[in-house]
């Protein structure tokens, strides 16, 4: 079963089919159409431009998945447990527990899409990664309400802005490279990026 996960998600078709693109299903239809013809060197063949399209389709979703390690903040909620709202242009949540669950093993935690309405939840007791619907609260989370955030977690983010204003040099900003490595899409759900009442 570990396997198959594994081999799901290193998977060119899978990962082109979660970029959401309006005919990737009719893509990915021609794409293994042609590999099952001409065999599986062909995965590597990109002068056919099926090929190519997935290829490209993998490094958009390879570059998502990257920020994502990156740019996912957890917020520990008065009970004790972490959240983190994302918005990513790809699908990508199916590709992120195992990061996450190697990084943050002793907690529980949940990340949530509120683009697709839905969220991959971890209780560290089990070891266990499930999918969670938010059809009915995707608009209640899209911003996390300072009442429901551990005090512990209010204070961390106070300091956490001190640390980023203190530590800034205003002769040295290059904002033309901050928006390159930190993309105004993301800033709405980082802590840094905010000021709370």
């Amino acid at each position: 079963k570990t396997k198959l996960k594994k081999l799901e998600i290193y998977n060119p078709a899978y990962r082109a089919f979660l970029s959401e693109q309006p005919d990737v299903t009719m893509l990915l239809y021609r794409y293994i159409h042609h590999i099952i013809q001409h065999g599986r060197t062909e995965r590597k063949n990109y002068t056919n431009p099926f090929v190519l399209k997935v290829k490209q389709l993998n490094k958009f979703i390879s570059r998502e998945v990257h920020r994502m390690h990156a740019f996912v903040r957890f917020q520990k909620l008065m009970n004790g447990d972490y959240i983190a709202i994302i918005q990513p242009d790809y699908n990508v949540l199916p590709l992120l527990p195992s990061h996450f669950k190697s990084r943050f093993a002793d907690m529980n935690w949940t990340i949530f899409d509120t683009k697709r309405q839905y969220g991959i939840s971890f209780q560290f007791l089990t070891g266990e990664v499930s999918e969670v619907q938010l059809s009915e609260t995707a608009d209640a989370i899209k911003n996390i309400p300072t009442a429901i955030l551990h005090q512990e977690q209010q204070e961390f983010e106070k300091l956490w802005q001190k640390y980023f204003q203190s530590t800034t040099i205003p002769e040295r900003k290059n904002n033309k490279l901050h928006l390159q490595l930190v993309p105004r899409r993301y800033w709405k759900y980082l802590p840094e990026k905010q000021n709370r009442p």
